[in-house]
C-alpha cells in the first residue's frame, strides 16, 4: 500500500516545551486500608508519580507509545499533547486545525476523543472526534499530515492494525468503517444494526490470534448505545456478526480485547464489567463482574 507521507525532515525538531512554570510535581500516595480477606497487614502502595500541569484542556483519552515512554493525550480543544511519561514534560504540542469538511486544515477543529500511536512508528499517531476527520500526525514536522473526513468519534472507536485503520461513528449510518492507512481511502463499510438504532461509542481490532481467525485484521468488536450492545464481526467473511453481548440497560462505552488470550473486556453505562471468552469459532460466553445480569446471544 502507498504511503502518502514525504520523507521527515533531515533535522527534526521537536515542538517547544510549553510553559514556564514546572511542568510537573510529586504527589504522595494515600494511605488506603487492607483489603477484606487479605494475608498481609501492608496495603499494596501507589508509589509517588507525576501530575501535570502543562496541559490547560479537559482531556478524554490518554495512550501510551508501545514502549512506553511517551503518553498521549486528546483534548477538548482540540490539539493532541504527546509528555514524557518519565519528567511529565510536554515533547510535542499537535495543534488544533481551521474549519470544517473536506478542504479543512490538517488538524482537529472540535473536541477529541480518541488517539492512537503507530505499532510500528512512534513518530506516528492517529486520532479523531466531533469534527468528522481522523488526523495522522508526524511528531518529527509538529503537525498533521494527512486527514481522513467521514468519521464521527465520540468515544475510543479508533484502531490501527498493520496498514488498516479502524473507526466506530457515533451515528447510525456507516458506523463501522475500515480505512488504507497508506492511502486514506475507504476500504470497507458494515451496516451493522439493520434499524439504526445504534449508534457505536468503541471499537477495536482483535489483538490476539483467535481460534480460526489467524489471519488480521480480522476480528472487531465494538460498543453501542440504542441497543445497548457489544458485538464481534469477522471483517474477512463477509462482514458477519458471530457474537453479541447484550442484556445491558445502558449503553456500552467500551470494549477492549485482551493482548493474549481470546477474551474482551466489556463495560458501560449500566456499571456493569463483563468479561468475555471467545471459546471458539461462532462462539462467546461472558462472566459479569460488576452488576447487571447476564445475556449472551450466539449467532
Amino acid at each position: 500500500m502507498a504511503s502518502f507521507f514525504g520523507a521527515p525532515p533531515t533535522n527534526p525538531t521537536p515542538a517547544p516545551v510549553l510553559g514556564a512554570k514546572a511542568a510537573a510535581k510529586a504527589v504522595s500516595a494515600t494511605s488506603v486500608p487492607p483489603c477484606p480477606g487479605s494475608h498481609s497487614s501492608t496495603p499494596l502502595c501507589l508509589q509517588p508519580s507525576i501530575t501535570i500541569t502543562e496541559n490547560t484542556s479537559e482531556v478524554f483519552a490518554v495512550k501510551f507509545n508501545p514502549d512506553g515512554k511517551f503518553l498521549a493525550a486528546c483534548c477538548g480543544d482540540g490539539a493532541i499533547r504527546v509528555f514524557n511519561s518519565e519528567t511529565g514534560r510536554m515533547a510535542y504540542n499537535l495543534q488544533r486545525g481551521m474549519g470544517f469538511g473536506p478542504s479543512a486544515a490538517p488538524g482537529h477543529s472540535n473536541r477529541v476523543f480518541a488517539v492512537k500511536f503507530h505499532p510500528n512508528d512512534h513518530n506516528v499517531l492517529i486520532s479523531g472526534g466531533w469534527d468528522n476527520t481522523i488526523q495522522v500526525w508526524d511528531t518529527r514536522v509538529g503537525k498533521a499530515q494527512r486527514s481522513i473526513f467521514g468519521p464521527h468519534l465520540c468515544g475510543e472507536a479508533l484502531d490501527l492494525q498493520g496498514d488498516v485503520i479502524l473507526t466506530g461513528s457515533h451515528r447510525a449510518d456507516d458506523p463501522l468503517e475500515t480505512w488504507d492507512y497508506g492511502t486514506g481511502e475507504k476500504i470497507s463499510s458494515v451496516k451493522i444494526f439493520d434499524d439504526g438504532r445504534s449508534e457505536l461509542y468503541s471499537a477495536q481490532f482483535a489483538k490476539a490470534s483467535l481460534s480460526g481467525y489467524e489471519e488480521k485484521p480480522r476480528l472487531i468488536a465494538c460498543g453501542s448505545s440504542g441497543v445497548n450492545e457489544a458485538r464481534v464481526y469477522d471483517m474477512e467473511n463477509g462482514s458477519c456478526c458471530v457474537g453479541v453481548v447484550g442484556g445491558m440497560s445502558r449503553a456500552v462505552f467500551a470494549t477492549d480485547w485482551s493482548p493474549k488470550e481470546n477474551k474482551l473486556a466489556v463495560a458501560g453505562g449500566d456499571a456493569s464489567i463483563r468479561f468475555v471468552n471467545v471459546v471458539e469459532k461462532g462462539k462467546i460466553e461472558t462472566r459479569g463482574v460488576t452488576g447487571g445480569d447476564e445475556n449472551v446471544k450466539v449467532n
